[in-house]
């Protein structure tokens, strides 16, 4: 039976302190309120750097047996090396990670927007990663593009031959889910709500309360994410404040539309 499971990017935001969780709750007993709430987290920070084991073994001490975390691949792999003579960062990040053991769900690698300037054509993107990927076929990697010209057939056969996730994400530069049915590229369908960070940071920097209605939006990614449990692919989604100006809300209220019409089992 397909699952489907949700959360947010990150759990560290003092914001969320009134709101989320309790009054005068330390920041060293977020993660476990957090998992009391949610049963899945995108870590965000391990894209800045490789975090020490013990710190990782931490978050799995706290959490649930059921509990999963989806990281991001630190950037120096994905950005500045560009899958190029990174393998020992590799290494060294997925050992990071071995105290989650049966916790750690996909290791986002996610890539920029890449500028005309910079000259990364979707051939020359494909020449880099597929040797990647096969060089790391025992790794549970996912693949987050950001040039909507990238999502051609190319892209999703050579995905889809290793099983290895396309991330569905919201964001103002790509296609909308509608666009997204056919991208479906392994047993999991990771989806990331990331929202217009530039818009959002206009009206507000404080991640206390929804400042902007997604709701149409929401029940565009509700359906896709139905139509993915109907064919028997599980669903990680994980909402970011950028999205509507407070994660735990958007998550919830996404978990709200795709169980009201999932059925039982979900």
């Amino acid at each position: 039976m397909a699952k489907f499971l949700h959360g947010t990017a990150g759990w560290s935001y003092a914001d969320w302190v009134g709101p989320f969780y309790e009054e005068g709750t330390p920041e060293g007993a977020y993660l476990e309120r957090y998992a009391a709430r949610f049963p899945a987290a995108e870590v965000d920070s391990t894209y800045y750097r490789t975090p020490p084991a013990k710190m990782v073994q931490r978050w799995a001490e706290v959490t649930p047996e059921n509990f999963v975390f989806s990281p991001k691949m630190v950037g120096e792999v994905t950005h500045e090396k560009f899958l190029v003579g990174c393998d020992g960062l590799v290494e060294k990040f997925m050992a990071a990670m071995r105290p989650l053991g049966a916790k750690l769900s996909w290791v986002v690698l996610q890539f920029p927007y890449y500028k005309k300037a910079d000259g990364v054509t979707l051939e020359g993107f494909l020449e880099r990663l597929v040797p990647f990927l096969d060089r790391h076929r025992d790794k549970p990697f996912a693949v987050e593009v950001r040039n909507k010209p990238f999502l051609k057939p190319e892209l999703i056969r050579v995905l889809s031959e290793r099983g290895t996730p396309l991330v569905l994400i919201d964001h103002v530069w790509m296609p909308p889910p509608s666009a997204l049915r056919g991208m479906f590229t392994a047993s999991t369908v990771p989806v990331r709500l990331l929202g217009d960070r530039y818009g959002i940071e206009k009206i507000t920097t404080k991640w206390e309360k929804v400042v902007v209605d997604r709701e149409d939006r929401l029940q565009e990614w509700a359906d896709l994410i139905r139509s993915a449990l109907a064919e028997g692919r599980d669903v990680q989604a994980f909402a970011n404040n950028h999205f509507a100006g407070y994660a735990p809300a958007t998550a919830a209220r996404l978990a709200e539309l795709v169980l009201d019409s999932a059925g039982p089992g979900h």
